[in-house]
């Protein structure tokens, strides 16, 4: 006999509203278009996540009013610290509208409840804002 343990999967998917020009260091704000997560709140910048098992996926994509050889890096930020791969956004041929975006994605496990943000960790330039149609981050929690 084979015992299978009763598991479910919730989801959230955020979307990235910062409007203004983005620096290093700045943290990117949300909204929530879809929060099947109980327990996750949102506070403009902070994601506050409850116990659970987690793979995160965020998408950062940016527009420069200026410059077409720029880049912008992010990172997951779990607690204070960066977790997951590199993030960037690459705004090097957008003469022609089309940007290069590179996922930031992580997955951890939270015994107890903590704080999730995105980070732009490196900008080669100002005038940084949020592309919202290719911006967004996905969650998903099991438990």
């Amino acid at each position: 006999m084979t015992y299978q343990p009763k598991q479910s999967v919730s989801v959230a998917l955020l979307k990235i509203t910062w409007s203004s020009n983005l620096a290093t260091n700045d943290y990117v704000s949300f909204t929530s278009v879809v929060n099947n997560i109980s327990g996750l709140s949102i506070s403009t910048t902070d994601i506050s996540l409850p116990v659970g098992c987690y793979s995160v996926e965020a998408s950062f994509g940016a527009d420069r009013t200026n410059g077409f050889t720029d880049d912008l890096f992010y990172r997951l930020e779990l607690g204070g610290s960066l977790v997951g791969n590199i993030g960037a956004a690459d705004c090097s041929n957008a003469s022609n509208d089309f940007m290069n975006v590179d996922q930031a994605v992580t997955t951890f496990e939270l015994r107890t409840s903590d704080t999730l943000k995105i980070k732009c960790t490196s900008c080669t330039a100002s005038a940084w804002t949020a592309n919202t149609d290719y911006s967004y981050v996905l969650i998903r929690r099991a438990s």
